[in-house]
């Protein structure tokens, strides 16, 4: 994936945060593989949903490369990582998930212990901050996010609180703060980056018949009164809040079935 605009990164979804889990159906969720994509590829770059700027550079990095975590920065954070598509590294990680489970109960605990040489091994493939800045996150070192927070590429809006949530003035440049949800300064200062961006870049490429509403973040042309568009809205929050149906529609055999589907 690269672009100079926000976009929405194929394959991202919001990771499960059970504590404690070591079932691969929690997991792996994250780890498959996104619709669509072929593994003729050479290497692939893992996104969430908020890209300000041309990453292509990542292309040119090696598996595993990613961002320290900010909490613990000998951990990488799986927001963004560079890997190398493989079907025997998604066997070895489901045998690795069954075994030993995750240490915070996600995938970033799995992918940590799994790749755990990553602290130490190759500095080349700690990737800098600003790949994955996280936007709500309060930064202990302040002047260093008033130094280099302007130059983020990728940044990582967790929680419940997404750009494409939040209700945007036009007329004013900003998210209602009531909207954004609590957290630091710069976190509704990026809410308003990603849609000043979006105004810019990627709002002039919808047709023109489409209506806008003056506060919001779709289109009203989208039916957003209809039953099935308000089921699929509602899922898709779900899943960005880390609610997901582990022993219902989003269980793991039944990722596995379209896994199995897909690749073979």
């Amino acid at each position: 994936m690269q672009t100079q605009h926000p976009v929405q990164a194929p394959g991202g979804c919001a990771r499960p945060r059970h504590p404690g889990g070591r079932d691969p159906a929690q997991l792996l969720v994250k780890l498959r593989p996104c619709p669509g994509a072929g593994l003729t590829c050479d290497r692939c770059v893992a996104l969430p949903r908020q890209v300000l700027h041309n990453i292509d550079e990542l292309f040119d990095r090696e598996e595993l490369s990613a961002a320290p975590d900010p909490g613990w920065p000998d951990c990488f954070n799986s927001g963004v990582f560079v890997f190398r598509p493989s079907l025997e590294t998604h066997q070895l990680l489901l045998q690795h998930a069954t075994e030993h489970g995750s240490f915070d109960g996600a995938d970033q605990g799995l992918l940590n212990s799994f790749f755990r040489d990553w602290p130490t091994a190759d500095i080349h493939k700690h990737l800098p901050f600003i790949y994955n800045l996280t936007s709500n996150a309060a930064y202990t070192y302040s002047p260093a996010f008033q130094q280099f927070g302007s130059s983020a590429k990728v940044v990582h809006f967790l929680g419940s609180t997404k750009p494409w949530n939040c209700t945007y003035d036009p007329q004013t440049g900003s998210v209602s703060e009531q909207g954004a949800g609590p957290g630091p300064r710069q976190h509704v200062t990026f809410l308003n980056l990603w849609w000043r961006l979006f105004q810019e870049g990627a709002r002039p490429l919808y047709p023109t018949t489409h209506k806008w509403d003056t506060c919001s973040s779709l289109p009203s042309s989208y039916g957003r009164s209809h039953p099935a568009f308000h089921s699929l809205w509602c899922e898709r929050k779900k899943w960005e809040e880390g609610r997901i149906d582990y022993m219902g529609k989003d269980a793991f055999a039944r990722i596995q079935e379209k896994l199995d589907r897909f690749l073979h």
